[in-house]
């Protein structure tokens, strides 16, 4: 069986959770290439954790694979669609697109640097971190982020928000990814692995 970076089963896995699509559209969203999008969905849908339709419906998620993705949440959750939170700087309205992870993590002494040199590597432009200490702060210095709007309390179950912003969204999301690979990697592979998918 072909396998795909690990970081490519999650991004396609949290995208069918938050809508079904297909192949051009996952393509076009997540800057996969539509013939590794078919084989993960391939592997998705004999393992019974997606079905496809005929027409434009697309993919979409069975209640397993619905169980799969609320597993990975319980470590990480991307905000494909910034419907949990929302940032209003200036700074990154200059930018296309800015998608953001959330990670509970024990490892809470960040300056954000490295998660920013990962966004990069990945193809945004760069990364914010904040890290929640009764309040939302972005590190060295605990600075109140006053321009982040909660716009569901589920966000405060997470220690870690990492913000990636760039000129599209695939390369935002393909960053939050790789940085949800790097804090939750171990975990994310234990559930996939138990499926025998990658």
């Amino acid at each position: 069986m072909k396998t795909y970076s690990l970081e490519y089963y999650l991004l396609i896995l949290m995208s069918l959770d938050a809508e079904p699509s297909g192949r051009y559209q996952l393509s076009e969203d997540l800057g996969i290439s539509q013939s590794k999008i078919r084989t993960i969905l391939n592997q998705l849908i004999s393992k019974g954790l997606a079905i496809s339709t005929k027409g434009r419906a697309g993919t979409q998620l069975t209640p397993g694979g619905a169980g799969i993705v609320e597993k990975i949440k319980s470590t990480i959750l991307i905000d494909l669609n910034n419907s949990y939170i929302k940032h209003g700087s200036e700074f990154l309205n200059s930018y296309t697109s800015y998608t953001s992870v959330m990670i509970k993590t024990d490892e809470m002494d960040t300056s954000g640097l490295y998660e920013r040199d990962m966004a990069v590597r990945a193809g945004a432009a760069g990364a914010i971190t904040l890290t929640h200490k009764g309040k939302w702060v972005i590190p060295p210095d605990n600075k109140p982020d006053t321009e982040l709007v909660i716009l569901d309390e589920n966000v405060n179950n997470y220690s870690r928000i990492i913000i990636c912003f760039g000129t599209s969204k695939s390369d935002t999301l393909r960053a939050c990814g790789a940085i949800s690979v790097y804090y939750a990697g171990e975990e994310i592979d234990s559930i996939l692995m138990d499926l025998r998918i990658t």
